[in-house]
C-alpha cells in the first residue's frame, strides 16, 4: 500500500490550489501538448515542472563539541507542473507521481521531460537511490547540471541556469510567487512526514516550485526559447550570442583552429593563468584607519578584451635565453627560475603568488605572497614579468623554457558584440528594466569565463550509486577543442584577458604606492585622494582616449553622457569613515553609522548582526555565531526505514537513503601564524 500524505487543509494564500499524487488529474495536459526537436537526437515535451524538498537534520554532539553522526531526511516534497502544485511528504508518494509522468506522456530518452531544481545537487543527494539513471553530467563531483532517468525524466538545475539564488531569481522575474521569507519557516524545527504544517509553512513550499516555474517561463518568454533551446546555465546565453557573432565572419574559425596548442603549451598556459590581485597593505593589516576612499576601474575585463592585444599566432618555441628579446613586440610565454629574489622596500603589495609557483625554497610570505626567497620556478607572459621585476631585486634568473607568438587584436564581431549589445544594454537598462539590465550584466563579466574553460577538465560519472572520476586524455582533448565548430575563443587569449587586467591596476597601484591599503582585481582602497586625483584624472583621460581611438570604440552614449570603459571611478560610498582588514577576503568599513564587512564565508547582513555593526568587534581570533555559514555532511547509503518524532510530538516510520546533513558553524576571524608575525610588527606603530 504506498505511503499518502496528510497535507493540511487550511486555505493557503493567493488561493494556491494543490493536489497529492494521487488526486491529481495526470491526463489534464497529456492529450495536448507539442513535442520540440532539440540539435541532438532527443525531443522535448514542451511542458516542463519544477521540483523541491524540505528536509530536517539530526545530530549528536560529544563531550569535545565535535559531531558524532549528522544526517538529514526529507520531510515534504512539492511540484508545480505546467503551473500545478502537486505537494507530498514520502518518497513513494513521488516516485508515484514521477511514473505516472513517464506513463501518461510515454516519456523515453529520445522523448524528455524536464524538471527544473534549484541546486539540483543538493535534491539529488536524497533522490538518487530511489530512480534507475541513464546519465548524470556534473561540473565536480557531486555538482550536477543535469540527471537523466532511464525513463526520460530530466532533471535540471535551474540554480546554474540563473546564477542567482531563487529569492533574488523571482524577484528578477517579477513573477507573482515570490520566494517566501526563510526566517519565518524556522528550519530548525524538528519536522517528519506526519508534521502539520501551518498554512504559512505550505504557502512557503508552494512558492519555491511555483515562483521558480513562473520565473522559468519568463525566462524563456523574454529570450524566444523554448524547452529545447533554452541554455543549460547562465553563460551560455552569452556562449549562444557571441558564437552567432563570430560565425559571421568565416576567418574567425580558422583564426582560431590555427591556435591549437600541444600539450606542453596548454600546462604552461594553465600554470601561467592568474585571477584577479587580492591583496592588503601588510602595514596597515589589523590597524583601524579613517577616511579612506576606493577607486574601481569600469568593466575591467571588457575593457581589456576591447583595447589589448593577445596572441593571433599559434606558440613558437624559441631558444630560452632569447626570451627577453622579445617582451616588448610579442606574446611571450616562459618558464623561469628566480634565485635570491626579495621585494624591494617601497612595494605594498607584492605581485608574486606563492600558489603560481611551481617549486619554492626558503621563502619568507605576506599572506600568500613572496617577500623573498632562496629559489623559485615560475611560469609567466611578459605581462606579469615587468612587473615582478619592476618589484624585485634578482641576483640571477634563468629562463628554462620559451614561446612567442604575434600580437593582434580580438576578432571585430567579438568585441562589436560585447560592446554594441552587451555594454549598450548595461548601460541603457539600468533602473529601467532589472531583467534585461542583469542579464546583460552577467553576459558582459561571462565573455571573459568563456575564455578560460579548462579544455582537459576532469570527467564525473554517478554509476551504481557512487561517483567515480576520469582525466581523459589530454591530447586529444586539445585537438578536439580547437577542430571544433562549437569552440570558438582560444584558451590563450584568456590568459592574457586577466595578465592585462592585473597591469591595468598596478600601474594605478604603482602610483598609489605605499598609501594603498588593500585591493580586489579592479579596485583600490586608499589613503590622500585629493593627492592623487589630478594624477587618477590624467589617467582617465589617456583611457578615453584609447577608447575614443580604438576600431570599435569602448564607449557608450546615452541620456547626454559618456560611458566609457576602464575608467577610475570613485565610490559612491567614499570616504570610509573607518577601515580594518586581516587581508584577502576580510574587510570591515564604517559609513554613516553602519558597518559593511566583506569576509569569504560569512554573510554580509549576518556577519555584521554578529558584529553588532561595530568595527571594534572586528577582531583577529573572534568567533562569531549565527553568521550564515553551514557545513555539510554528505551520507552515502541505501534505501532504508528510519522512525523519527518531530518538535509537535509525531513518531513516524519512513523510508530515506543518502542524504545531507546541515548544521550551522561558526567563524573564527583568523590568519595564519606566519602572517600575523609579519603584521604584528606594525600593528602596534
Amino acid at each position: 500500500m504506498p505511503k499518502v500524505c496528510e497535507i493540511n487543509t487550511e486555505a493557503v494564500k493567493d488561493s494556491v490550489v494543490y493536489y497529492s499524487a494521487y488526486d491529481y488529474d495526470y491526463s489534464k495536459y497529456a492529450y495536448d501538448y507539442k513535442v520540440v526537436k532539440a540539435r541532438g537526437k532527443q525531443s522535448y515535451i514542451d511542458i516542463f515542472g519544477t521540483f523541491d524538498i524540505e528536509s530536517t537534520t539530526n545530530f549528536e554532539i560529544d563531550s569535545k563539541g565535535k559531531y558524532e553522526y549528522v544526517y538529514g531526511y526529507m520531510y515534504t516534497w512539492q511540484v508545480c507542473f505546467n503551473g500545478d502544485v502537486i505537494l507530498g511528504r514520502y518518497w513513494e508518494e513521488f516516485q508515484y507521481f514521477i511514473g505516472q509522468l513517464t506513463e501518461w506522456y510515454q516519456t523515453s530518452i529520445s522523448k524528455r521531460l524536464v524538471i527544473y531544481v534549484h541546486f539540483l545537487e543538493y535534491e539529488f543527494q536524497f533522490m538518487n537511490n530511489f530512480f534507475e539513471w541513464e546519465d548524470v553530467f556534473a561540473l565536480d563531483k557531486r555538482k550536477v547540471l543535469k540527471a537523466l532517468t532511464v525513463d526520460g525524466i530530466e532533471f535540471r538545475c535551474s540554480y546554474k541556469l540563473s546564477n542567482y539564488g531563487l529569492s533574488k531569481f523571482t524577484q528578477n522575474m517579477r513573477v507573482k510567487h515570490q520566494k517566501q521569507d526563510g526566517e519565518d519557516f524556522n528550519y530548525y524545527l524538528k519536522r517528519n512526514p506526519l508534521t502539520t504544517l501551518s498554512s504559512n509553512e505550505l504557502y512557503y513550499c508552494i512558492c519555491d516550485v511555483l515562483g521558480l516555474w513562473e520565473s522559468i517561463v519568463v525566462t524563456m518568454e523574454k529570450d524566444g526559447d523554448s524547452i529545447a533551446t533554452i541554455p543549460s546555465t547562465s553563460t551560455g546565453y552569452v556562449r549562444r550570442d557571441i558564437k552567432h557573432a563570430m560565425e559571421s565572419n568565416e576567418d574567425n574559425f580558422y583564426l582560431f583552429k590555427s591556435l591549437e596548442m600541444d600539450e606542453t603549451q596548454y600546462n604552461m598556459c594553465k600554470d601561467a593563468f592568474r585571477g584577479g590581485n587580492t591583496h592588503a597593505n601588510r602595514f596597515f593589516s589589523g590597524k583601524k584607519l579613517y577616511d579612506l576612499y576606493s577607486i574601481d576601474i569600469a568593466s575591467s575585463y571588457p575593457y581589456v578584451i576591447a583595447t589589448k592585444y593577445f596572441p593571433v599566432t599559434a606558440w613558437k618555441e624559441i631558444e630560452p635565453y632569447d626570451f627577453y628579446k622579445h617582451l616588448d613586440d610579442k606574446c611571450v610565454l616562459f618558464s623561469i627560475c628566480f634565485y635570491n629574489i626579495s621585494l624591494k622596500e617601497d612595494v605594498a603589495m607584492p605581485y608574486i603568488s606563492t600558489s603560481k609557483c611551481k617549486k619554492l625554497l626558503g621563502a619568507v610570505y605576506d599572506n600568500g605572497r613572496i617577500l623573498s626567497a632562496d629559489f623559485l620556478e615560475i611560469t609567466l607572459t611578459e605581462i606579469d614579468y615587468k612587473i615582478i621585476k619592476s618589484q624585485y631585486d634578482i641576483e640571477e634568473e634563468i629562463c628554462t623554457k620559451a614561446y612567442t607568438a604575434e600580437r593582434g587584436i580580438l576578432p571585430k564581431e567579438l568585441r562589436d558584440c560585447m560592446i554594441n549589445v552587451y555594454f549598450h544594454n548595461k548601460c541603457t537598462l539600468k533602473n529601467i528594466d532589472d531583467y534585461n539590465y542583469m542579464k546583460s550584466k552577467n553576459k558582459l563579466n561571462a565573455i571573459f569565463g568563456m575564455m578560460v574553460m579548462a579544455i582537459v577538465r576532469m570527467s564525473y560519472f554517478f554509476f551504481d550509486n557512487e561517483w567515480f572520476e576520469d582525466e581523459g586524455d589530454a591530447p586529444s582533448h586539445i585537438h578536439k577543442y580547437y577542430n571544433s565548430r562549437k569552440n570558438f575563443l582560444a584558451y590563450q587569449w584568456g590568459i592574457y584577458v586577466t595578465a592585462h587586467a592585473r597591469s591595468h591596476l598596478q600601474y594605478m597601484l604603482d602610483i598609489i604606492g605605499l598609501d594603498a591599503v588593500y585591493c580586489d582585481t579592479d579596485s583600490i582602497k586608499f589613503r590622500d585622494y585629493k593627492k592623487y586625483l589630478p594624477t587618477i584624472e590624467r589617467i582617465n583621460d589617456n583611457i578615453r582616449k584609447e577608447c575614443i581611438e580604438a576600431d570599435i570604440p569602448a564607449f557608450h552614449d546615452y541620456n547626454g553622457k559618456r560611458f566609457f570603459l576602464g575608467i577610475w571611478e570613485k565610490d559612491e560610498n567614499v570616504p570610509y569613515d573607518t577601515f580594518k582588514t586581516f587581508g584577502a577576503k576580510k574587510y570591515a568599513y564604517e559609513k554613516d553609522g553602519v558597518l559593511h564587512i566583506t569576509v569569504s564565508g560569512m554573510s554580509k547582513e549576518k556577519g555584521v548582526d554578529a558584529m553588532e555593526n561595530s568595527i571594534d568587534n572586528f577582531e583577529l581570533y573572534r568567533t562569531y555565531k549565527d553568521i550564515g555559514r553551514t557545513t555539510s555532511f554528505y551520507n552515502d547509503v541505501g534505501i532504508h526505514e528510519i522512525t523519527e518524532t518531530d518538535y509537535q510530538g509525531n513518531t513516524c516510520t519512513f523510508s530515506t537513503a543518502s542524504n545531507i546533513g546541515v548544521v550551522d558553524t561558526t567563524y573564527t576571524l583568523g590568519v595564519t601564524d606566519e602572517y600575523f608575525e609579519e603584521i604584528y610588527k606594525y600593528m602596534l606603530t
